[in-house]
């Protein structure tokens, strides 16, 4: 009988000794698809190029601008040589396709900032006050707008009391705060008010005007005059009511109480920190980011409001933040949180149940309800479901971070898998022919929970769900998308096949779709017994040697579908 077959091709599981893997069980699985788990076949490379051209720096951020895009083309391609976030606008008749982004370095380069679709052009243009920073945006803003600073101040026309108090003139006591608004992208971004003026009397049906001079600076150096003006209030029964817009310094006063406008609207708003990282869009219009051992979140659907009060802080410094709709998961450098609420004024932290440090910002990503990221213990998945280290029935703690740099891990998720781009630490049996320093990816297939590596390098991705494709930054600074080039050559090397006994197997029979540039190699004992390149399905004599422990590696691009070995030609024959 025959005593070897293998008809099931999957991943690697290091954790393992060889001998003990199942049928499908590899040491060795570069550039392999297991997205069918059964037949050995290989994955496709990087397709060409998209932009015309290439980035002027390395990236660490990609992402893919605007919602009405047809084609794939250089258009709306934004790009940072940091680590940043974006997050569209979630905001009411957004003609502008307002964009938010925020630079996630230790020492941002730039605060958080905005643009809009009149501002992205194509990949080369560079982004004002983030020279040389990033690319895709000719032009972009801070987030939030500075309160003025200083009150204003009330003088009075006709002011002066009449000598006969039977008159009947009612006295009013009057306060008044102003606001600085900016109007860009179709929107008005309203600051927090300014100091209350000191109390002044007015004197009703007196004819009296109240001169309300404004204090303020005018204009950031951002806004041009054209995009600026200033709000009054006046306070009535302790409210703070709107009385006028001026674009000077100068405001009279002629409302009457009764014809005083909306409440002040701003009074806890806040420009957001301007260390703010991790930029993420939640539901309800509500955005997160953090610094520090803080979580911020915004006033529902004003992006550029960040209340102080909204603030929840937990035990750890975060390192990554992600949102699970109306959950966010916050991963500090000790174990992940979640924040959970539909409105930021009602906020509730929990801690997750597992006990794991996110190690590697750049690893945090989201699929189905679940984040991901990597621990030192390995990949992780987090969710209000339950939370567990997918990999460890895959690799031991020091086998993850033997081989791999895992502060290194750059994670995105696409087509149910899990792309880790990283840096090699060691080069173990892991690695096959890989030379060492080799940067590479590796793939976790969530359905099947199978583990292999790939070759394939990339600085930045972008998972666009429009195309339903994976697009990377290749070492050439071009944008290509995964899985549309040329097919990769694949090394697949099974599991230490033990016998009870020594034998001598005189054939083997390897079966594929077709037999172009297919290799293989042949170990008996751990030594390479022979090598050679399949040409057809006819059985492979081998030498005569006795050996309890037999293995198959196989190299190629074709679809390899069953292994035999057998100790006599009839038994493969009657297969």
């Amino acid at each position: 009988m025959v005593a070897i077959r293998n008809s099931s091709f999957g991943g690697i599981r290091p954790k393992l000794n060889a001998r003990y893997l199942g049928e499908d069980g590899a040491q060795i699985a570069n550039n392999v698809d297991t997205t069918r788990q059964g037949a050995l076949t290989p994955l496709y490379g990087l397709g060409g190029n998209i932009l015309g051209g290439a980035f002027p720096f390395d990236p660490k951020t990609l992402f893919r601008y605007g919602i009405d895009y047809l084609v794939e083309d250089n258009k709306k391609w934004v790009a940072c040589k940091n680590d940043a976030s974006f997050a569209r606008g979630q905001i009411t008749g957004d003609d502008y396709e307002v964009l938010y982004f925020t630079d996630n370095s230790e020492s941002p380069s730039f605060p958080p900032m905005f643009t809009d679709k009149n501002q992205v052009g194509t990949y080369a243009q560079t982004a004002s006050r983030t020279a040389n920073t990033v690319c895709g945006i000719t032009n972009s803003f801070p987030l939030g707008v500075l309160a003025p600073t200083v009150a204003p101040t009330v003088s009075s026309i006709n002011n002066s009391p009449p000598e006969d108090i039977e008159t009947g003139l009612t006295i009013e006591y009057r306060t008044y705060v102003h606001t600085n608004v900016y109007k860009r992208s179709g929107r008005e971004m309203e600051s927090a008010p300014s100091p209350a003026s000191t109390v002044v009397k007015h004197y009703l049906d007196s004819g009296q005007v109240d001169t309300v001079t404004l204090l303020s600076t005018g204009p950031e150096e951002h806004m041009q005059s054209s995009e600026y003006e200033t709000r009054v209030y006046r306070a009535v029964a302790g409210t703070f009511l709107f009385a006028g817009t001026t674009t000077n310094s100068i405001f009279a006063d002629r409302t009457a109480a009764e014809n005083l406008g909306e409440p002040l609207p701003s009074l806890t708003w806040s420009p957001p920190d301007p260390k703010m990282k991790g930029l993420v869009n939640m539901a309800n219009g509500i955005m997160a980011g953090f610094n520090g051992r803080d979580v911020f979140f915004c006033e529902p659907y004003i992006p550029h409001a960040w209340p102080i009060n909204y603030t929840v802080t937990v035990d750890s410094p975060v390192v990554a933040i992600v949102s699970l709709d109306t959950t966010l998961v916050v991963l500090t450098n000790e174990r992940p949180y979640f924040v959970q609420g539909s409105d930021p004024s009602f906020m509730t932290v929990v801690e997750a149940d597992i006990a794991q440090a996110c190690i590697a910002p750049r690893s945090a990503t989201k699929l189905g309800g679940e984040c991901y990221f990597s621990s030192p213990d390995g990949l992780v998945t987090v969710s209000p479901r339950g939370s567990k280290i997918i990999t460890e029935n895959i690799f031991s703690y020091r086998q993850w971070n033997n081989y791999f740099e895992t502060d290194s891990i750059d994670g995105y998720v696409h087509d149910l898998k899990y792309y880790g781009f990283f840096k090699y630490k060691n080069t173990p049996a892991l690695t096959g022919t890989f030379p060492p320093d080799l940067n590479g990816v590796f793939i976790y297939d969530i359905p099947t929970r199978q583990f292999t590596m790939s070759t394939i390098t990339a600085t930045a991705g972008f998972a666009d769900l429009r195309f339903d494709k994976l697009y990377l930054i290749a070492n050439d600074k071009n944008v290509r998308a995964w899985g549309t080039g040329v097919i990769e050559q694949y090394t697949w090397r099974s599991k230490i096949f033990g016998m009870p006994s020594e034998v001598s197997f005189s054939c083997m029979q390897i079966e594929a779709e077709s037999y172009e540039n297919l290799t293989y190699k042949l170990y008996a004992d751990g030594l390479l017994l022979q090598e050679g390149t399949v040409l057809s399905r006819n059985m492979i004599r081998i030498k005569s040697v006795l050996a309890r422990d037999w293995e198959v590696q196989l190299q190629g691009k074709n679809e390899v579908f069953n292994i035999a070995l057998a100790q006599a030609g009839q038994e493969l024959a009657s297969k």
